[in-house]
């Protein structure tokens, strides 16, 4: 509608005007890019919290049953006590390792991501234990994941902080951690808890919310005895849709 205006302003004030030639190359060009020249309006998507499955022992893999727009997967995981997880498959596709961290003079935890999920079997390589679970998000960069990750470690403490450092506007955090004991439940300062395995010590919460850019830390707190502690924490980006227009 507001190239049909100018048009209008321009045939209506400027073609009666005796314009020389160089006028005249400047205002053809001028109408060029208006009439033959797109413009992209980029419009980010929403990242929204999808599902979380029940927790799973290599036994059992499981998995959640995947909807939504730009889905983007995770699977946290508590390995053995030295780092034998090699591969993780979501319904056969590879997943990516986002970070690992062990517990003090305890086992390993993993995080790791899979962009454009559906719905399948979880699988693991090279680990005798497994104990976690898996979640989907919508509304996630789909070129890779995540947009970043951090890791941390707490000895003879009730309490573990995890910052990793955001890089894109509009992203959320998901934090995982885990215990040397377990036999305590959990807290976020962040958000909400998402799943909460009491016998091994694990919480997943995830801010529920988009947060500002730079460091963000989330600290899962228990009110027992103290632990040894891991965590991880990560942000997933929104996915950006890019749009051309004539209008």
């Amino acid at each position: 509608m507001w190239v049909r205006l100018l048009l209008q302003l321009l045939i209506k004030y400027m073609v009666p005007l005796q314009l020389d030639s160089n006028s005249m190359k400047i205002l053809s060009l001028f109408l060029g890019l208006i009439l033959f020249t797109p413009y992209f309006l980029g419009a980010d998507e929403s990242v929204a919290f999808g599902a979380i499955s029940t927790k799973f022992t290599a036994d059992l893999p499981t998995s959640v049953t995947v909807s939504g727009s730009s889905p983007v997967g995770f699977v946290f995981v508590i390995g053995d006590l030295t780092d034998t997880l090699t591969s993780v498959t979501w319904d056969g596709a590879s997943m990516a390792l986002v970070s690992k961290v062990q517990i003090p003079g305890d086992r390993f935890i993993y995080a790791w991501c899979i962009v454009s999920p559906v719905t399948g079997t979880i699988d693991f390589t090279g680990a005798t234990f497994t104990h976690g679970y898996s979640s989907f998000y919508t509304g996630g960069k789909q070129t890779s994941c995540p947009d970043s990750s951090g890791t941390n470690t707490a000895s003879a403490s009730s309490a573990i902080g995890v910052t990793t450092n955001v890089v894109a506007s509009n992203s959320w955090t998901i934090t995982f951690s885990a215990d040397d004991v377990g036999g305590q439940t959990y807290t976020t300062d962040v958000g909400l808890v998402r799943a909460t395995e009491t016998a091994v010590g694990l919480t997943i919460s995830d801010s529920n919310a988009t947060v500002a850019t730079g460091n963000n830390s989330t600290t899962h707190t228990q009110g027992g005895s103290a632990r040894d502690l891991g965590g991880i924490s990560l942000s997933i980006a929104p996915n950006v849709l890019v749009a051309a227009s004539f209008n």
